[in-house]
């Protein structure tokens, strides 16, 4: 009974709104001008406010003047969507973000609605250590040791890798409602270094020299270091985004830049034996290489500053 007088109603506004409008013709019929003037400036009216209304919610939704912005990359977010549809695959269907850049901060202060400031840093900092295990050679070399009798040694091999991508510059926007187009350009800096060092679990002595392990001039690494490594370039870039939800953005960046870069020759310890003074000595030499780069190429991160091809997909925050 309920669902046949709602329907009747529904039948019954058009009919109403119809008389309605029949009787302010009739009314207005005898006025000079017409009587579509009323009817008409109420719709107008009635429209400006719908679009003012919307207006005032986009002010809601998209960065003002003295927000804050931060950017980070959306690819494992919407790799674990991925896999989630998927039934559990691995999700390598998805683009991944910009290789290295994930390792990013981009944060950014609107200096108005259509025009912000943008920082950006990268920073790496790795340590790999790998032990491996052996029978002494000492003790393999003497013929009175049984090999149930041989110790263990051990040597333990430390690399370290230090990064750090410094960026800034200015991005301008436009767009329709939340759909927002974006282009500007950064400076970039980039610092990289690495080394990598090894204890041995057995000496260079007189017992190694004495049973054959080592001779006059044997040798072994120490350690090695990669030397200073920079680059500073400029990048343009443009991309879109979209805001899903107030002061929240789903986006896609693509950048090119031109670097130069160089990698310093760096330097190579080495532990010998003398076997006429019968001593170990550390030896350090320059490396074997150095080099410098000038390139102009699609940006690829930290890792690989300014090579690969593809863009990046991000999810945006503004405070």
């Amino acid at each position: 009974m309920r669902s046949l007088l709602f329907g009747l109603t529904l039948l019954a506004l058009p009919t109403t709104a119809l008389a309605r409008g029949d009787e302010e013709e009739d009314d207005s019929s005898g006025d000079e001008g017409g009587g579509g003037g009323p009817a008409f400036s109420f719709n107008f009216s009635r429209d400006n406010q719908g679009e003012l209304g919307e207006d005032a919610k986009l002010d809601e939704v998209l960065p003002a003047a003295g927000d804050i912005g931060l950017s980070f990359d959306a690819a494992p977010m919407l790799t674990y969507v991925g896999s989630i549809i998927a039934g559990g695959a691995s999700g390598d269907g998805l683009n991944a973000y910009v290789s290295g850049y994930d390792q990013m901060i981009v944060g950014k202060y609107f200096l108005k609605p259509g025009m912000a400031a943008r920082a950006r840093l990268g920073l790496k900092l790795q340590s790999d250590s790998t032990t491996s295990y052996y029978d002494h050679p000492v003790d393999v070399a003497d013929p009175d040791l049984e090999p149930a009798d041989w110790a263990e040694a051990s040597d333990t091999t430390t690399s370290n890798e230090f990064k750090m991508l410094l960026g800034g510059g200015l991005e301008m926007r436009r767009g329709y409602r939340r759909l927002q187009g974006i282009v500007g350009a950064e400076g970039l800096l980039g610092v990289a270094t690495a080394s990598s060092a090894t204890s041995y679990g057995w000496s260079y002595d007189q017992d190694a020299a004495d049973f054959g392990v080592i001779g006059d001039g044997t040798e072994r690494p120490l350690a090695e270091n990669s030397g200073l490594g920079f680059v500073f370039g400029v990048r343009g870039f443009t991309g879109v985004e979209y805001f899903v939800l107030p002061k929240i953005s789903l986006g896609m960046e693509y950048g090119y830049a031109l670097s130069f870069g160089m990698q310093g020759r760096g330097s190579v310890t080495t532990e010998k034996w003398d076997g006429e003074e019968e001593e170990a000595y550390n030896e350090t030499s320059s490396g074997t290489e150095s080099g410098r780069s000038i390139r102009a190429d699609v940006d690829n991160g930290i890792d690989n500053v300014y090579s690969g091809g593809t863009g990046s997909v991000t999810v945006n925050f503004h405070f």
